[in-house]
């Protein structure tokens, strides 16, 4: 292919347009930032669903416990603590309320657990740039009569 001549910049810019060798490089180096943050964003995001999950089943298992006299509203925080996915330990906040303790007829039970979504997964990719917002469970249980 026959380039023309000319003076000046032109002609260099033109030559350099038509240079394919390192497009390749230059696609990667752009795409690759933004194919790891949706990787990570898919891993952040599953992992937060894990926990959450987590963090309902061992709400409702120590209410559970609870409303059927296997443990005490004491205890509520050691059950769901051996039941959360270790990188959450001393992340979460719990709080029991019994409505009438004193009768087992009438008294319910409420769990409620809170936690810091930063603080829900291992890596806190997006949820450290994010506002702070919190994950929370609350489960409700009636107290069953001892046997």
């Amino acid at each position: 292919m026959l380039r023309p001549k000319s003076k000046g910049g032109s002609a260099m810019m033109a030559r350099l347009a038509s240079c394919r060798s390192g497009v390749v490089s230059v696609e990667a180096a752009l795409l690759f930032p933004v194919l790891i943050a949706l990787v990570m964003g898919v891993m952040e995001f599953g992992l937060l669903i894990f926990t959450y999950s987590a963090m309902q089943s061992a709400t409702r298992e120590a209410s559970r416990q609870v409303a059927v006299n296997f443990a005490t509203p004491d205890e509520v925080p050691e059950v769901i603590a051996q039941r959360m996915p270790g990188w959450t330990r001393g992340a979460t906040e719990i709080d029991v309320a019994e409505s009438n303790p004193g009768d087992p007829e009438n008294n319910v039970i409420t769990v409620t657990v809170t936690m810091p979504a930063g603080e829900a997964t291992p890596v806190p990719f997006f949820t450290a740039m994010a506002d702070a917002w919190d994950l929370r469970t609350e489960v409700v249980m009636k107290q069953e009569l001892p046997l």
